[in-house]
């Protein structure tokens, strides 16, 4: 019988919310020493203005059950604060469960935040060996692997030259490249693909697939759901501390899919009221319109307008509105932009709107999700984050009578045919 790499069995984490001011051993000796002497306890370590009543708890983890075969490649997806990076630090032994168990047959590599475990004042050579140890290997297993992680990273002029003197982007490519190329039976990835420029994520996105292949067992954490499909065969979502399915990797996107719909408007974006006027400009409302009507959808190859309506406190403001549009898996298709200065003379506190008109607009048949983002002065002033869905309805495009349905690709392109004899 071939016992599983990693075994949940009923999992859960509780926090106690709010401040915890015994920190240290003299905060408890203190405490204590307060409770015989029958004065108050708390606010002898600095405790104030607790509730007197049970504190308030939050559970990151509810009773979570599963298991892992060896060589199995699970990715686990799910909202923020759904608990995912809480698991993994419990079976990393970074923190203890509240109640439940976990076993793990095998040396762990965890990649839960690049960089962890690296000293600044110790070089890039030194840290690898260092890392390597931490991460339970032997120095001659580090040593065989050495040339190829420096060469991975790019970091061989520098690799004798301590880390702090790196630059951010070094440091992580390095800190990557140790904890990937390390031959641990079971791997914990934490969100850690996103780091560097785009030409090393490719690399590490290659990295993961040869090490999914290479039969370790591998617990995956990702926002990005393209890397989820194509790296892993089964996907977990976790929804509020619970499993809310375990299946087929394609199917558990899916699922994370239409309950991240639940979660997100639909068709319209509304700032929350205490958002309003905090900053010298600020987005209010976002909407679509077709025909001058709002609208929640539109047919492929129709004109459709993303209106905005802003606030902002000073008059002439070098204000600059994007927004982009994403697919159902969280990749961005297309991006829009417009500078615009704010009218001079205009009141202290003025709102106005802003359109931009999508001609044609260029997407397939499906649900795609819009994001908003407000600069001013080149920097970011405030934005909206998955704001709102839309759906595009099946529609004549091109113009030749075919009406398009879902496919494959996503993005259509006007183009003019000649047949010639």
């Amino acid at each position: 019988m071939i016992l599983p790499a990693i075994e949940a069995r009923q999992l859960t984490k509780r926090y106690r919310l709010g401040s915890i001011g015994r920190q240290s051993l003299a905060d408890e000796v203190a405490w204590i020493w307060a409770r015989i002497r029958g004065r108050d306890a708390d606010a002898a370590v600095g405790i104030i203005g607790r509730s007197r009543t049970r504190p308030a708890v939050h559970t990151a983890l509810d009773g979570v059950s599963f298991q892992v075969a060896p060589g199995e490649a699970v990715g686990l997806i799910g909202h923020n604060g759904a608990g995912k990076s809480t698991l993994l630090k419990i079976l990393s032994r970074i923190t203890d469960p509240t109640s439940g168990e976990a076993f793990l047959r095998g040396r762990v590599g965890s990649l839960l935040e690049v960089g962890t475990g690296f000293h600044p004042d110790l070089t890039g050579r030194e840290n690898i060996f260092m890392s390597g140890i931490l991460l339970g290997m032997r120095r001659q297993e580090v040593k065989a692997r050495f040339d190829e992680i420096v060469d991975f990273a790019g970091v061989e002029p520098f690799i004798d030259t301590p880390v702090k003197r790196y630059s951010s982007g070094m440091f992580v490519r390095l800190a990557f490249s140790v904890a990937a190329h390390l031959e641990t039976e079971i791997l914990l990835v934490d969100e850690v693909l996103a780091v560097g420029d785009l030409e090393f994520q490719r690399k590490c996105l290659g990295k993961m697939d040869s090490v999914a292949r290479s039969g370790r067992t591998i617990l995956f954490v990702s926002h990005n759901l393209a890397s989820v499909r194509s790296l892993c065969s089964r996907g977990i979502v976790l929804r509020k501390g619970r499993i809310q399915f375990d299946g087929a990797a394609g199917d558990a996107v899916n699922a994370y899919m239409q309950s991240y719909a639940e979660d997100v408007s639909f068709g319209r974006y509304k700032a929350p009221p205490d958002s309003l006027g905090q900053r010298d400009a600020w987005i209010e409302e976002i909407w679509l319109e077709r025909g001058a009507k709002e609208t929640a959808s539109c047919p492929s190859g129709e004109d459709l307008e993303v209106v905005f309506r802003y606030g902002a406190r000073v008059e002439g403001l070098p204000i600059h509105v994007a927004f982009w549009i994403c697919d159902e898996l969280h990749q961005k298709l297309i991006q829009f932009g417009q500078r615009f200065r704010q009218p001079a003379g205009a009141p202290s506190q003025r709102r106005g709107s802003i359109r931009c008109r999508i001609p044609r607009i260029p997407l397939m048949p499906g649900r795609y999700k819009l994001h908003a983002a407000l600069y001013l002065r080149g920097f970011l002033i405030d934005h909206a984050p998955d704001a709102f869905w839309f759906e595009i309805q099946p529609g004549d495009f091109f113009g030749d009578g075919l009406v398009l349905h879902a496919a494959e690709t996503r993005v259509l392109v006007d183009q003019h045919w000649v047949v010639e004899e």
